[in-house]
């Protein structure tokens, strides 16, 4: 037993040391203490406080778009509901500068002055998010036991109370992990 742990430490260390000695000569060589101070400045804050408005504005406004195909894709057991769920998640497969590339031919062909402002941004990420909500949502409205949705019927709840009072609470955290994915 003794030995087992013996080697097992020293197969532990050397891999730490694999991992560790490199970082060290890379921090050893290319990393300054000063340059840090030059990190906390207004630009740098200026920046941070856009990418954190384009990143909030970019999730709600996924979110919201997403709501209506997921809810429809989650009920509906039709060719359309199919079809909707089986291609929305086509933009991942998509080359990053070709979608750049023909954002940028369809900003210029429709006269779109938005090229380098928030407008482009934001387009750009509910092209490629809003699947993220749609599956995430679609998923959870699946979960949802009908039995219960059956019941409330039966005790008189409209569309509006059933999906306000226990689709949307039972949709928490399927909304906070693609808020999250799509945040960051």
């Amino acid at each position: 037993m003794l030995k087992k742990n013996k080697s097992s430490f020293f197969i532990n260390s050397f891999y730490l040391l694999c991992w560790v000695i490199p970082f060290f000569l890379f921090f050893r060589d290319f990393f300054n203490p000063m340059d840090l101070v030059d990190l906390f400045n207004l630009k740098t804050f200026r920046i941070l406080f856009f990418t954190l408005l384009q990143s909030s504005l970019s999730a709600v406004l996924c979110l919201i778009l997403s709501i209506i195909p997921a809810y429809y894709i989650s009920r509906k057991k039709n060719p359309l509901a199919w079809l909707i769920e089986s291609t929305f998640f086509i933009p991942f497969f998509f080359p990053v500068i070709a979608t750049a590339v023909a954002f940028t031919i369809l900003y210029k062909v429709t006269g779109l002055k938005v090229m380098y402002t928030l407008t482009a941004i934001l387009i750009a990420h509910v092209f490629y998010n809003t699947p993220i909500f749609v599956k995430y949502i679609g998923q959870g409205l699946r979960k949802i036991d009908p039995a219960i949705i059956e019941s409330a019927v039966m005790d008189g709840a409209g569309r509006t109370r059933i999906f306000f009072d226990i689709e949307l609470k039972n949709l928490a955290s399927s909304v906070g992990r693609a808020f999250f994915l799509v945040f960051t």
